[in-house]
């Protein structure tokens, strides 16, 4: 196994985790702003379409800044402790993959090498 395969491993849950969220709030979104819209066609003034169109404009605006708002790094880590409470085999040691290597003493890099060999170790899911 390569080294840091967990950490890559962590990295792709997170964008997958990311992935997700965005779809659920662009769900939420779109959701929220289809009546407005239908009603808007619907009323056929120009004003109306206006709104309607001012309304999905205000939609996505949400939808981009809700998701520039997480950072990667908040989102790795809550991913890391979701591995803790849920995964038994990285023992409540995921946000080691978070540090390098270098900068842990000695028994955290073997318990992070441990947890990097889980985590390479645990099936793919999409």
């Amino acid at each position: 196994m390569t080294p840091d395969r967990g950490a890559e491993r962590l990295d792709q849950l997170a964008r997958g985790w990311r992935l997700r969220r965005l779809a659920l709030l662009s769900a939420r979104v779109v959701g929220l702003c289809l009546p407005v819209l239908a009603l808007g066609w619907a009323g056929g003034t120009s004003w109306s379409r206006s709104l309607s169109w001012m309304t999905l404009t205000v939609g996505l605006a949400i939808i981009v800044a809700l998701w520039l708002r997480e950072s990667r790094r908040s989102v790795i880590g809550s991913v890391a402790r979701h591995l803790n409470r849920t995964v038994p085999e990285v023992e409540e040691s995921a946000e080691l993959l978070l540090r390098s290597e270098s900068e842990l003493p000695l028994l955290a890099r073997l318990q992070r090498r441990r947890v990097d060999e889980a985590l390479g170790g645990l099936p793919e899911r999409d």
